[in-house]
């Protein structure tokens, strides 16, 4: 008798090829049959897919429910186990939770979170891997390793480039961390103590990551008037030394600088000309959320957060700042606060609201915010042209990510607010692609399957075939909604009937049941 038997459903089974009709056979774990007849097997656990499509789990490349902590006290990971994600890829742009090389490593993370939430006894990637194992966790977890963390780790908060011993240095610890199974390395150019980091050091830490075959990941320096060239920079990089890459979460920021689009498309025609071992992923909002403080001109936070609040305080520095802010004519009604540890109440609210309230200017209220959380405010932003995510989505190369952190219904409700995409990221995708005809089921589940699993190295899953892991999405697309929205963000997806992960039922009529995953090294 087997496991679990999946009847009659109508397979898309990731490599690209149309959907057909079939069942498919789970035996410890792992796929042990596809066929279009079931007669002769019996299983445990007989499911009816008629009507239903049947698709490999969904593997996350952009999350970061490791650096919100939120895979710590939401193990079951809810939010994105309904959106049938079973795989998450933490890590990303320029954060991980290891290795940790000195106390002030784990200041990369403090940003998006509290590291007292949490007890970190762990400073290899190896030890890290160990407490992970000890823990339950509803989906798979791999992670990369974030250079920032590194970097900070060593040299602290300097606005500096490196010397030619800490290069060194560093390069032995990414080294090590790729050895213990660190997917790849991670960037985050957009932030304050990355700014200074030289074209010339980052194409140093290409050897590094080419010498593993692994991928390097880059949160490029600038989504908005300087996007262009920041992602010719990675390209560019690519080009140079070959190495596979990955940019997260494309866009271009604000309406103004939406005239690049062609440009940019045909920055990324000539990536695929070329054949450059380049990806990308993007997320199917016109809004994305963001560090508060990444909306202020780059020069304010050079030198780390403390430089940043200091220079914040100081009147003369500050009415600087707010001349160059006005330049950018950034629409605040259109900027809504998701984060801010030190005042709940303003929890979706915009800026514009939150400047009447104080009787302060926009640029001034949004300087207080920054300061009053101790530059940990987040804010949502609306800039993204609708057009530009699905162009992006055309492309080959592309990948859908959440760019978000997954929840369950104890962290709810301590939420005041979330981005939508922690809810329903890829089911928006799904519901508004292909669903809605746009794409065909064939062509979009690769962008969330086999793609990501190719371009990460994850052999064993992303597709549904004999003897891969049994990471499998049951879908009922007359049900299919992304339920959350601006409005109100904070609700589960529909649609998603169930989730196996690692050949057990994990999610059944709306609810984690189980906590199989598996740690990705």
């Amino acid at each position: 008798m087997e496991d679990i038997i999946i009847k009659d459903g109508l397979i898309v089974d990731g490599t690209g090829k149309k959907p057909y009709k079939g069942t498919i056979i789970i035996r410890k774990g792992k796929i042990y049959k596809i066929t279009s007849n079931s007669d002769g097997y019996t299983g445990v656990i007989e499911i009816s897919a008629k009507n239903k499509i049947i698709t490999p789990g969904f593997i996350d490349v952009s999350n970061h429910s490791d650096t919100y902590l939120t895979l710590f006290n939401a193990p079951s990971q809810k939010s994105l186990i309904t959106q049938g994600i079973t795989t998450l890829i933490g890590g990303n742009c320029g954060s991980s939770l290891a290795p940790l090389i000195s106390n002030s490593a784990i200041a990369s993370i403090q940003k998006w979170s509290n590291i007292a939430d949490i007890n970190i006894n762990w400073h290899t990637m190896r030890e890290y891997f160990t407490i992970l194992s000890s823990k339950s966790f509803a989906p798979n977890i791999g992670t990369l390793v974030g250079y920032s963390t590194v970097r900070r780790g060593l040299i602290g908060d300097a606005a500096r480039a490196l010397t030619a011993s800490e290069l060194a240095t560093i390069t032995d610890i990414l080294d090590k961390a790729l050895s213990e199974g660190a997917l790849g390395v991670s960037l985050g150019l957009a932030f304050s103590h990355m700014q200074v980091v030289s074209k010339a050091e980052l194409i140093q830490l290409t050897i590094i990551v080419k010498k593993h075959n692994k991928i390097l990941t880059v949160h490029t320096r600038n989504d908005g008037e300087k996007v262009l060239e920041s992602i010719q920079e990675i390209i560019d990089i690519t080009r140079q030394t070959q190495v596979k890459t990955h940019i997260n979460h494309i866009k271009i920021l604000g309406h103004k600088n939406w005239k690049y689009d062609k440009d940019i498309y045909t920055l990324l025609n000539q990536v695929q000309e070329e054949n450059l071992p380049l990806t990308f992923d993007v997320f199917p909002y016109t809004a994305n959320n963001t560090v508060a403080y990444i909306l202020l001109p780059d020069w304010v936070s050079l030198g780390g957060n403390a430089v940043l609040l200091e220079n914040l305080q100081d009147a003369s520095i500050r009415r600087k700042v707010i001349q160059e802010m006005k330049a950018n004519s950034y629409d605040y009604s259109r900027m809504i606060v998701s984060d801010s540890p030190m005042n709940k109440s303003i929890l979706g609210k915009s800026i514009v609201e939150i400047a009447k309230h104080q009787d302060l200017g926009v640029e001034d209220a949004l300087i207080q915010l920054i300061i009053a959380s101790e530059g940990r405010a987040r804010v949502i932003v609306e800039a993204i042209s609708e057009e530009h995510i699905k162009q992006f989505i055309q492309y080959e190369n592309s990948i859908i990510g959440s760019d978000s952190a997954g929840y369950d219904d104890s962290l709810i409700r301590l939420k005041g607010y979330e981005h939508p995409r922690s809810f329903g990221a890829i089911t928006k995708f799904l519901q508004d692609y292909v669903v809605s005809g746009r794409l065909s089921w064939e062509n979009a589940i690769p962008k969330i399957t086999s793609l990501p699993a190719k371009v990460f190295d994850i052999d064993n899953r992303g597709l549904l075939q004999e003897n891969k892991q049994a990471d499998i999405v049951i879908i009922d697309p007359k049900q299919l909604e992304s339920c959350a929205t601006f409005q109100q963000p904070i609700q589960y997806s529909r649609g998603i009937e169930t989730v196996i992960v690692n050949g057990v039922i994990t999610l059944k009529d709306g609810e984690v049941i189980a906590s199989e995953g598996d740690i990705i090294t």
